[in-house]
């Protein structure tokens, strides 16, 4: 395995992931490219929610912090089945 490489284009990274993977397993962040372009990173997991680890809170933090808590904001629960057919839509 060549432990230098970083940069994978998408067609090698699809040929080669486990290698990556293995390269992640052991702690090497990845980056993979289209076109010569860094389109994604592969980071080793470290088992925190990404949401979590930016602001420190919880959803339930989040919510309760809201602006709109007690604004008296009502969001009306839905009654019956909820129809999954698609439906017909003009756009000109």
């Amino acid at each position: 395995m060549d432990r230098a490489r970083r940069y994978w284009s998408t067609q090698d990274a699809k040929a080669r992931f486990s290698e990556v993977l293995d390269l992640v397993e052991n702690g090497d962040e990845q980056v993979i490219t289209r076109h010569g372009r860094m389109v994604a990173k592969i980071v080793p997991y470290d088992g925190s929610a990404r949401a979590e680890k930016k602001t420190g809170a919880s959803l339930v933090d989040f919510l309760n912090n809201s602006p709109l808590r007690g604004s008296g904001l009502k969001i009306p629960k839905r009654v019956g089945k909820v129809s999954l057919k698609p439906r017909k839509v003009d756009l000109w």
